[in-house]
């Protein structure tokens, strides 16, 4: 991995590497502190260490193309046009004898919010892999490493 990726993936995740370190602060007579104990060294290991090799594992996890969200107006309208398409090919719409549906929407997609909600689903869905990554990263990375040398020794 190079420099600029390793630094490139380090930066997409401060966001939820200072949520995690807020999660461990302390309010004392001073201010706030974030005290260094077990829990703030794993997730810094885990951050610098680890996470922008997993990201890079685990790409798939970070896919913009989400087919799994639909909503479920448009997953209606599609199924409504299937069974249009299956069950009423004989019936005709139009006295002219046109097979179209003069009462179908005019446009390919519903009236939802579809377009605002899917890249805000999408922008929480990372920050919990990335959540997860961070949590689980020095774990991760032993097993692979385990699995790696268990390969190379059969």
């Amino acid at each position: 991995m190079r420099v600029r990726q390793y630094i490139w993936n380090l930066v997409k995740s401060v966001v939820i590497m200072a949520l995690l370190l807020t999660w461990n602060l302390q309010h004392t007579a001073q201010g706030w502190q974030l005290p260094l104990n077990w829990f703030t060294g794993w997730v810094l290991v885990s951050w610098l260490a680890g996470y922008p090799w997993l990201r890079q594992w685990y790409a798939g996890l970070y896919s913009r193309d989400d087919e799994r969200m639909e909503s479920y107006k448009n997953r209606a309208l599609a199924l409504h046009e299937q069974d249009l398409a299956q069950h009423h090919t004989a019936r005709k719409w139009t006295p002219s004898g046109l097979q179209a549906n003069p009462w179908l929407y005019m446009s390919g997609n519903t009236q939802t919010t579809d377009d605002i909600l899917n890249p805000i689903y999408v922008f929480c869905e990372h920050l919990w892999v990335t959540f997860w990554l961070l949590l689980l990263g020095p774990i991760l990375l032993a097993g692979h490493w385990a699995k790696r040398a268990w390969l190379q020794r059969n």
